[in-house]
C-alpha cells in the first residue's frame, strides 16, 4: 500500500482515490522514460500561466533556489513527504480524540479542556474540516478554543465562522448555519415541514401539544 503522502480521497467521490506513485520522481527522469519508450506528452497550456501560484513558484521561484541550493528539489520533496505525513497522523489523533471528546457530533467542552492546548485546538480543525467550514486564522482558532474550555458554565459563546456560527451551550459546542428568513406558512397536516433552516415533525398525541383546532 502506498504510504498516506503518496494517495488522497478524490474530491466529493470518497469512494475513490488519487494515487501519486511517482511524486519523489523528477520531471526529468519522467519525460526522459517516456522519451525511451516511445511516448508523446501533452502539456496543459495553463501550466505555464503564472498567476497560478504553482505555476509561478514552478517558473520563477524554483530556479532561483536550484541556481543557489543545488539538490534543493530532493531536500523539497522530501519536506513535503514529512508535512504529509505529519498531516496524516494529526488526522489519525483528531479521530482517537474525537471518540471522547465528542457527544452526539458535538464537543463537550469539560472532555476538551483535559486536552493540552495544542491537541485541542488540532481537534476543532479536525471537527471544522468535517463539517466543511473554512478554518479561521491561528489567533482566532486559539481564542475559540481557549472560550470554549475556559469561559464560565453559565456562559454562552458565540463565534460566526463564516459558513456556520458556533455556539457553546450547556456545555457543549454546536455547529448551527446561518438562520434563513423565514414567513409564514400554513400547515396541512404534513408529518413534516420545511421551515427556514429547520424541519419540523409532526406527530399526533392525546392530552398533549398543540390542539389541531388551533391551527
Amino acid at each position: 500500500m502506498l504510504p498516506p503522502c503518496r494517495r488522497r480521497a478524490f474530491q466529493d467521490r470518497p469512494d475513490l482515490r488519487v494515487l501519486r506513485p511517482l511524486l519523489e520522481v523528477s520531471r526529468e527522469e519522467i519525460d526522459a522514460c517516456a522519451r525511451l519508450e516511445g511516448f508523446s506528452c501533452m502539456e496543459d497550456e495553463s501550466n505555464f500561466d503564472t498567476r497560478y501560484s504553482r505555476n509561478y513558484l514552478r517558473h520563477r521561484i524554483i530556479p532561483l533556489l536550484r541556481e543557489r541550493f543545488p539538490g534543493c528539489d530532493a531536500v523539497l520533496a522530501r519536506a513535503a513527504i514529512h508535512f504529509s505525513e505529519s498531516q496524516s497522523l494529526l488526522q489519525e489523533l483528531a479521530r482517537n480524540d474525537s471518540r471522547e471528546v465528542l457527544r452526539d457530533g458535538r464537543i463537550v467542552s469539560s472532555q476538551l479542556a483535559k486536552m493540552d492546548d495544542a491537541r485541542a485546538r488540532n481537534l476543532m480543525r479536525f471537527v471544522l474540516r468535517c463539517e466543511g467550514i473554512t478554518l479561521p486564522d491561528s489567533a482566532r482558532l486559539y481564542e475559540i478554543v481557549r472560550q470554549v474550555c475556559h469561559a464560565a458554565p453559565d456562559s454562552h459563546l458565540r463565534s460566526d465562522l463564516g459558513e456556520m456560527k458556533l455556539h457553546r451551550y450547556r456545555g457543549k459546542v454546536w455547529l448551527i448555519p446561518h438562520y434563513v428568513a423565514v414567513t409564514d406558512m400554513e400547515w396541512r397536516g404534513e408529518v413534516e415541514l420545511k421551515w427556514g433552516n429547520a424541519v419540523p415533525r409532526f406527530r399526533e398525541m392525546v392530552g398533549e401539544g398543540v390542539s389541531r383546532e388551533n391551527c
